[in-house]
């Protein structure tokens, strides 16, 4: 600040105003220090756990990896076909979401991708697998007994059916 903008005050307080100013300008150079040096390194992926999933069911992932604290976004592409994670959270070497796999999804090998809020993003090839929904089981019950029933004849009042 330069002398004519500076507002009169009590030259009691003289000695706070400079030592304001000298910290305003500490505070101001150390936020354009922390600017420059902002690192300007892409996330990178490791794994996935779990790395393969039936269609039709959902499940919790862990992406491993470095330089993930940012990342907002978690989803599997296979050609045009995407399946986009939900509730994603993160920290600095994990990404957590929920996957569900719809039941028509195409079987086979998907890339793992996550995106940053910073517009970076990674990619793990090939590293989650969609498998074909499990074949309904049908439980088999025993044959009904080829014997008719049995006409209970205690306590029988002839009211309730015809062949007595």
């Amino acid at each position: 600040m330069t002398a004519d903008t500076r507002p009169v005050v009590d030259p009691a307080f003289d000695h706070d105003w400079e030592a304001a100013q000298h910290h305003l300008e500490v505070v101001e150079f150390i936020q354009r220090d922390l600017a420059l040096e902002k690192p300007d390194v892409a996330p990178t992926l490791t794994r996935i756990e779990p790395n393969a999933l039936a269609q039709g069911t959902s499940v919790d992932v862990d992406v491993s990896g470095t330089n993930l604290a940012l990342a907002t976004a978690l989803k599997l592409a296979r050609g045009a076909n995407e399946i986009i994670a939900s509730d994603v959270t993160s920290d600095a070497s994990v990404v957590r979401g929920t996957l569900t796999i719809p039941d028509d999804a195409t079987v086979g090998k998907w890339d793992v991708t996550v995106e940053t809020s910073d517009a970076k993003m990674a990619k793990l090839a090939a590293a989650f697998e969609v498998t074909p929904k499990a074949p309904r089981t049908w439980e088999r019950r025993p044959a009904r007994s080829a014997q008719p029933l049995q006409h209970r004849k205690a306590k029988h009042d002839r009211t309730h059916c015809t062949s007595c």
